[in-house]
């Protein structure tokens, strides 16, 4: 994990892999269940700036070549999902599983704009990691059963509600 905060700047959001650390119970509609990591692979590939191509870019480097990315059209990410193994830990996110284990093809995201109230509209949103849809629940991890009520605490900090 501590790779992640020496490594080179990513060209762009859409230039880089993205990869959860907390592990999600998948069901079957026969039973059987799995727990799964998401990992999102992008379809542009990854590409990474020097530290100073990055300065040179600016603070809102990101968000400028994002925006300039989707003006040619789509950016699409690819979801993988890495299958735990025999004594795979899925309740501790500072574990990582063998980079040999399975990997699912279970989805694609396509990002076509950048919301036109990002500033305000999304600032009320809250993330919630635990909102799920059937057949998919959190694990024991402890980490990922406190981010809900953390990002709640956030969420009435920003819009001042107590």
């Amino acid at each position: 994990m501590g790779e992640v905060l020496f490594s080179e700047p990513p060209a762009g959001y859409t230039r880089c892999e993205y990869h959860g650390l907390h592990a999600f119970k998948w069901t079957g509609e026969d039973g059987s269940e799995r727990y799964v990591r998401y990992h999102w692979l992008p379809e542009d590939g990854v590409a990474t700036l020097s530290r100073e191509e990055a300065k040179e870019r600016g603070r809102d480097y990101l968000r400028a070549e994002l925006a300039g990315r989707l003006e040619r059209g789509p950016a699409a990410f690819t979801l993988e999902l890495q299958v735990a193994g025999e004594g795979d830990d899925s309740a501790d996110p500072t574990q990582e599983w063998p980079a040999d284990r399975e990997r699912v093809t279970a989805g694609r995201l396509e990002l076509t704009r950048i919301a036109a109230d990002q500033e305000e509209g999304c600032e009320r949103l809250v993330f919630d990691p635990l909102r799920l849809t059937d057949g998919i629940e959190g694990s024991a991890d402890q980490i990922l059963n406190f981010r809900p009520r953390a990002y709640d605490v956030s969420i009435r900090r920003r819009l001042k509600l107590g």
